[in-house]
């Protein structure tokens, strides 16, 4: 990256990934935002094909899933360089008033309610987990 030496050695130049990611790589976003989104995209299409599609999903909520971390890298950028009593009203610009995690939760919160309420439940209406094996 444009005469970035990187020293592949733990605690040589400890500041690598801070320079690279602050210095180096944040005046590229307007560059670098579009690919990632479209890679994200791709590889979120290409991974849900492959998975039965459900009535229910919605291009809202997928749009909202792919636009949150977007959404938090910038804010993120952006409170880094403002002052402290700017950030909650800094916050809400750069997230367009946290649309993104308003409408993931919005859709998750009610799956993850019947969930817990049934977690302790057994027969065929019980949620089967996806991260412990059957």
């Amino acid at each position: 990256m444009r005469g970035f030496e990187w020293k592949d050695q733990r605690g040589v130049e400890g500041t690598g990934f801070v320079r690279a990611l602050r210095s180096l790589m944040t005046p590229q976003l307007p560059f670098l935002l579009p690919i990632l989104k479209q890679t994200l995209e791709d590889e979120f299409n290409f991974q849900i094909s492959g998975s039965k599609r459900s009535k229910d999903q919605n291009n809202e909520f997928t749009t909202a899933a792919l636009q949150y971390p977007q959404d938090v890298y910038i804010a993120a950028e952006l409170l880094r360089i403002m002052p402290g009593f700017l950030a909650p009203s800094m916050a809400g610009l750069a997230t367009r008033n946290h649309r993104a995690s308003k409408t993931m939760h919005r859709y998750l919160a009610p799956i993850i309610q019947r969930r817990l309420s049934c977690r302790d439940q057994e027969g065929p209406d019980k949620p089967v987990s996806v991260t412990k094996p059957p």
